[in-house]
């Protein structure tokens, strides 16, 4: 028999720039992260301080079988001469 179980999550509002290290809508653009910065987190905190350079490319479309185009931020190494692993940060606002 299955196991039931909660789902935690955290409901949002829809982003605000300025509000939570929202920056706003960028499609295209690219911001050099340096090592030792900080950003603002959710409810003003501050993030840790990076330990390498880190490039920012803001808004990437990507393109789903069913047509739907989703926007994303994608962050690598400064340095990255190749192929690297990537985390990507999906958020379901920016252009509609």
């Amino acid at each position: 028999m299955p196991t039931s179980f909660e789902i935690a999550y955290k409901p949002i509002d829809q982003p605000k720039v300025g509000v939570n290290g929202y920056d706003g809508f960028k499609p295209g653009e690219t911001t050099l992260l340096k090592k030792g910065t900080t950003r603002e987190g959710w409810d003003g905190e501050r993030t840790k301080a990076l330990e390498s350079d880190i490039l920012l490319e803001h808004d990437v479309a990507l393109k789903m079988r069913d047509g739907a185009t989703l926007y994303t931020d994608i962050y690598r190494p400064a340095d990255a001469t190749g192929p690297v692993p990537v985390l990507v940060m999906w958020s379901p606002y920016g252009k509609r």
